[in-house]
This record gives C-alpha cells, sequence and structure tokens, in this order.
C-alpha cells in the first residue's frame, strides 16, 4: 500500500462480511476514522508507526476504556445493544474480527481530537484512500463525521449521490462503493439507537438508506 502510513486494520474473517441484526446479507464493511492524535511531539515520537491504527482497534478489543466513546459508541450503533459494564455484550474481538477500519488523514495531527487536520493533510490523502479501496473492496464504506472528514474527502459524480451523506465511489473496474457519512461517534448527536436502522438499511439495500435519511432528516446539519 504505497503512501499509506497508518495501515487499516483487517480483521481475521472480514472476508466473510459483518451481518447484524435483520440485516439480510453479510457485506464487507470498512469503517472509516479521521485521524491518528497525538498530544505532543513527544508522545508522537513514542508512539506513532505504521501500526497506530491496528493498535487502536486492539485496545477495544482488550475493552481498554481511552476516555473516547468512539469505538464504544460504534459498537452500539451496528449491534444495537445497549452496554454492560461499559461495553456492548456482542462486540469486542467477533465484532472487530467481522470488519475494517482505517483512518483517512495519513500524516499525525498533533494537538489531540480536537485539533482539526489541515487542508492539505486532508487533500494528501485522497490518493491512498483510493489505494485502499481497491486494496480491500469494501461493499459498503461507513464514515465517521460530516461536518468534517465528509466535506474533505475526494468530490463523487452527482450520478452517484443519493444523498447528502450518502454517495458512492468506484473502483478501478468501475465496481460501485456506497459510502454513508454518520455524526462522528465520539459526538453528543451520535445517537446508535437513531443511527442503527439506518446502517442496517444502508448494508441491505443504500437506496432504501437514502429513503430513511430523506424521511426523518436523521444527520442533515
Amino acid at each position: 500500500m504505497q503512501g499509506v502510513h497508518y495501515l487499516p486494520w483487517v480483521g481475521d474473517r472480514y472476508g466473510d462480511g459483518f451481518r447484524g441484526p435483520g440485516q439480510l446479507q453479510a457485506r464487507k464493511i470498512l469503517i472509516l476514522g479521521e485521524s491518528c492524535y497525538h498530544y505532543n511531539q513527544e508522545d508522537l515520537e513514542k508512539n506513532d508507526g505504521p501500526d497506530f491504527t491496528r493498535d487502536c482497534i486492539r485496545t477495544a478489543i482488550d475493552r481498554v476504556d481511552t476516555g473516547s466513546p468512539i469505538f464504544q459508541n460504534i459498537e452500539q450503533a451496528f449491534l444495537n445493544e445497549a452496554r454492560q459494564d461499559g461495553w456492548a455484550p456482542s462486540g469486542g474481538a467477533a465484532f472487530w474480527n467481522s470488519l475494517a477500519f482505517y483512518n483517512f488523514v495519513q500524516s499525525p495531527v498533533l494537538g489531540g481530537p480536537r485539533t482539526p487536520p489541515t487542508k492539505a493533510a486532508f487533500l494528501a490523502s485522497w490518493a491512498p484512500f483510493r489505494i485502499v479501496l481497491e486494496a480491500l473492496r469494501p461493499e459498503r464504506v461507513v464514515v465517521c463525521g460530516t461536518s468534517r472528514l465528509w466535506p474533505n474527502m475526494e468530490p463523487t459524480p452527482p450520478t452517484d449521490r443519493l444523498h447528502v451523506h450518502l454517495e458512492s465511489y468506484r473502483l478501478e473496474d468501475g465496481t460501485n462503493v456506497p459510502c454513508l457519512a454518520t455524526y462522528h461517534p465520539s459526538s453528543a448527536r451520535y445517537s446508535w439507537r437513531k443511527l442503527h436502522p439506518i446502517l442496517m438499511a444502508f448494508f441491505d439495500d443504500p437506496q432504501l438508506a437514502a429513503a430513511l435519511l430523506k424521511k426523518n432528516g436523521e444527520l442533515d446539519e
């Protein structure tokens, strides 16, 4: 993966696909985060490297509370489960090993999660994301962030847009890869109960998810 600094997490059973509650068919799902953050230069020098994203997912598998609810909320939205002891009961290794996860911005961000990546960092990450798409060939992509990540991704043709937050990328062979943007999982606006039926519809048929989005206005800014 030339140009990809932070390697994606790819679960052992990613090829078998994820099947959520009520989902008709298992799908190869890629969850797209935004950035890899470091609080200072010392933190960067100590912890940065190609396995940074993978190590973050391992903390979720090991049920380590990092202070951010991102992984807990993702599990809840996908599995439709209230937390027990801080986590969705059906999450952990069984969940993350059925998915792939990739952080879009391929350069470190200093200053913590509230610090936005630069426009240049987003632009420089378009090509690596295309490489990851070609390598993993996901059937669906869930984009974590409607306000910062989604608007800074490579634009798609109007013909491949079903909704302001549901568009598609095309692989080199023409394969369509639908992408759904959600509120960031660490945001106070993120509701796993509201998002779950939209996710399941998206996995089964993006047209159904687009209809739900247009009907109830969920995710509209």
